[in-house]
């Protein structure tokens, strides 16, 4: 019975991929008219969605944490701050900032003849180390960031996007299907994520309202991902007990030195990202009739995820998460 439920469930995942491979939605109408507010543009998806907005003929509001970045400069060099294109600050830690953001937007929405279109909530962070590791800012942080953050956001919004019937695009994460070891905290803030968008998905549809869960697959080379945990390991050091160090020692500094060898390899603002993540977006960005979930994933994801779904926490689960992460293993002598 329990193999027979989750083979069924693999097969409804294969053929909702199959269709969203192969079927094409009818696209809404781009004009100048619509406005796109994309949280998290500094870097990685956030960043490069920005500017395909901007150049398939929307009107961007692009939030960014530091307008001196780089990812907030290179947007001004490359587009510029003009009337169809808005760069402004938000902290999505700070509730006073993310409301400066909501009176921005609804300024600017009196102010001209336009329609709220879509609220894309992408800003994110993560942190790789396991839980014992983690700070509590860490933890406070990934919490806030990916979870109450935007549903602070969306509360503020609201009115308006029952107003204009605005769609809410919530990017997720794999973790969110599947938590993996190393990103305890990451995985939970996620999983509440998908399940806040799920519940959100039924309360506003009665409004005309469509919710959609992006889920883009592994980006963790075009983002800042790795050299932000390498930078944080630092701090989760200085923060462990000398029974800690002793317990974890070499494999502390294992793990970190694996992921700067990965670090080696990050492009921050490589000249395409991804185009199949890029081209799923904004299928949920310009479909008519957006679906609730939208899934960007490499076949790796795709083979491994499946196998989740069917095999039960155990052993054999472990070790198929171990040949998924292929990060350092601790060895301990029994």
């Amino acid at each position: 019975m329990f193999l027979s439920l989750h083979l069924a469930m693999v097969v409804k995942s294969l053929v909702s991929w199959f269709l969203s491979a192969f079927w094409r939605q009818k696209q809404i109408k781009v004009n100048r008219n619509l406005v796109v507010l994309i949280t998290g543009c500094d870097s990685g998806l956030g960043h490069f969605a920005a500017r395909r907005c901007h150049e398939e003929g929307f009107t961007v509001i692009a939030t960014v944490l530091d307008k001196n970045s780089n990812g907030s400069k290179k947007l001004l060099q490359e587009i510029g701050d003009s009337e169809y294109f808005h760069s402004i600050p938000m902290n999505l830690k700070s509730d006073e900032s993310i409301k400066s953001v909501y009176d921005f937007a609804s300024k600017f929405m009196e102010n001209n003849d336009v329609r709220f279109h879509a609220l894309i909530n992408n800003a994110g962070v993560m942190c790789f180390g396991e839980f014992e590791w983690l700070t509590s800012d860490i933890m406070n942080e990934e919490l806030r960031v990916n979870l109450i953050g935007p549903m602070t956001l969306v509360k503020h919004f609201l009115p308006m996007i029952r107003q204009h019937k605005t769609r809410i695009i919530n990017v997720t994460s794999h973790c969110s299907l599947k938590s993996l070891p190393g990103l305890s905290v990451y995985s939970a803030s996620k999983a509440g994520f998908r399940f806040w968008t799920e519940a959100l998905e039924k309360e506003l549809y009665k409004f005309g309202v469509r919710v959609v869960n992006f889920i883009p697959g592994s980006f963790i080379t075009s983002s800042n991902i790795v050299n932000r945990s390498l930078m944080l390991s630092k701090t989760m050091k200085n923060g462990l007990s000398k029974e800690q160090i002793d317990t974890y020692g070499y494999y502390f500094e294992e793990y970190y030195t694996y992921l700067g060898h990965v670090a080696n390899y990050v492009t921050e603002f490589p000249t395409e990202f991804h185009p199949e993540i890029i081209s799923k977006l904004m299928n949920a960005i310009t479909d008519e009739n957006p679906r609730c979930l939208y899934k960007a994933e490499p076949w790796r994801y795709t083979f491994y995820y499946n196998l989740f779904r069917i095999i039960p926490q155990g052993p054999l689960e472990r070790w198929l998460v171990e040949k998924f992460m292929l990060m350092p293993k601790m060895k301990i002598n029994k």
